[in-house]
């Protein structure tokens, strides 16, 4: 059940570890589990109804305290460890919660043992914000446009903005920007989901905070992305030989596409079949023309092609290049530790192939630039620069081999904005 009483008891709700309520208070900050130290970085009051998980208990404790310094809740937590942190001094850790608003908060605290450590006080009065672009029943052009709006804080704090995105009538959001001081940013519509949007504006002083939410505008739809992840350009096959089809397709609207959405067809046999992956031996000899067609559910499509040859009868196996996996991709929190993943390079003739390697973006490093198949070559990918969104590079591989290079290997990091805002913002 939600939270209706301001003199609220936590321990009430900890065996079901979630609160509803009608707004939430986010606290952020660091601490040192060795000194006992604690800092409070940010404060915001998120206006949202919605259903959150409860910090997990332990020995720190987040307090919402009244104006006549008595305990509305308190909060058992434990900070969370940096896992990247090791030359560091002490035991640094991050404090990242959302909790409960309970009325008539003036001042957050962290405690430790009964002593506090950090403390953050509310305003006297919020701030107010307004979205004055764009314009409710306006039509978004397919690419960039701007949002702009204006705040005022009656107390004179400076003010920060987040701002959020809905294309389902407002029942979830995504963040789109955060950490904005100005009164306008630009935004994309090629990158947002099409249909109906609404956009959601937060301005907060540092503690308490106030929103506005546009009225409904009409966003382009767009059409899938596809990428063919097998056969490889140029592969080459013989009469009679299984050959795998295999790809992957995407949809703003639609997000992971089925099945149903794929429609493989050679240049010279005509329709092949649907399905994410289809596999035949029935090719005919000659150089193919491979197209994927890929339809979303608003009937907008995508093509991409691939080039391969079934050979005569008695030709000889190319000695090509194998690495596997054809692409890298991980999701992670902005200021995450660096992740390693590993390719495997092989030879798919008997003879062995020599290989280089580059990549052409700063946060991914190569455990090694050359060498011999067959080989396992470790990636380091480090997001913790990365700003939140998507983000990509390539590693490419070369040979003196023919038809073994190049080989290319992309690589995708998809950065989350503020991981304590997720609960709120969506579903």
């Amino acid at each position: 059940e939600g939270i209706r009483n301001p003199q609220v008891s936590v321990s009430a709700l900890s065996a079901a570890q979630k609160a509803t309520a009608d707004q939430f208070l986010v606290i952020g900050g660091t601490a040192d589990l060795e000194t006992h130290t604690a800092t409070i970085d940010h404060v915001a009051l998120i206006q949202q109804s919605a259903s959150v998980p409860l910090p997990e208990p332990g020995s720190w404790t987040i307090a919402l305290v009244d104006a006549s310094n008595n305990d509305l809740a308190t909060y058992p937590f434990e900070p969370d460890v940096l896992s990247d942190a090791e030359e560091s001094p002490g035991t640094p850790a991050i404090i990242s919660e959302v909790v409960p608003w309970s009325a008539g908060t003036v001042r957050v605290e962290i405690r430790y043992g009964g002593q506090v450590l950090a403390s953050r006080s509310a305003s006297a009065n919020p701030p107010t914000v307004t979205i004055t672009a764009p314009a409710a029943g306006s039509t978004l052009p397919n690419g960039p446009f701007t949002v702009t709006w204006t705040g005022s804080d009656p107390d004179g704090d400076a003010l920060s903005y987040s701002l959020f995105y809905s294309n389902d009538g407002g029942t979830s959001w995504q963040p789109v920007a955060a950490g904005l001081t100005g009164t306008s940013v630009e935004l994309d519509a090629s990158q947002l989901p099409g249909g109906s949007g609404m956009l959601r504006i937060v301005a907060s002083d540092g503690f308490l905070s106030a929103q506005d939410t546009t009225g409904a505008f009409s966003v382009p739809l767009h059409a899938p992305t596809a990428e063919i992840v097998l056969p490889e350009e140029g592969q080459v096959f013989f009469p009679t030989q299984q050959i795998v089809f295999e790809a992957t397709g995407y949809d703003l609207e639609d997000g992971t596409l089925g099945d149903e959405a794929f429609t493989w067809s050679s240049s010279i046999d005509g329709v092949l079949g649907t399905g994410a992956t289809l596999s035949t031996s029935e090719l005919t000899t000659g150089d193919h023309v491979i197209t994927l067609t890929v339809t979303d559910s608003d009937g907008q499509s995508s093509q991409v092609t691939r080039n391969i040859t079934v050979a005569e009868e008695g030709a000889a196996e190319a000695n090509e290049l194998d690495v596997a996996p054809i692409a890298l991709g991980v999701t992670v929190a902005i200021g995450s530790a660096p992740v390693q993943e590993t390719l495997s390079l092989r030879s798919s003739g008997e003879s062995e192939i020599s290989w280089t390697a580059s990549e052409d973006t700063p946060w991914l490093t190569l455990a090694a630039t050359s060498g011999q198949t067959p080989a396992d070559l470790v990636v380091r990918i480090d997001p913790s620069e990365l700003p939140a969104g998507t983000h990509t590079g390539l590693i490419t591989f070369t040979s003196s081999e023919e038809g073994a290079s190049p080989v290319i290997v992309p690589v995708t990091v998809q950065v989350i904005g503020e991981a304590v805002y997720l609960p709120i913002t969506m579903r």
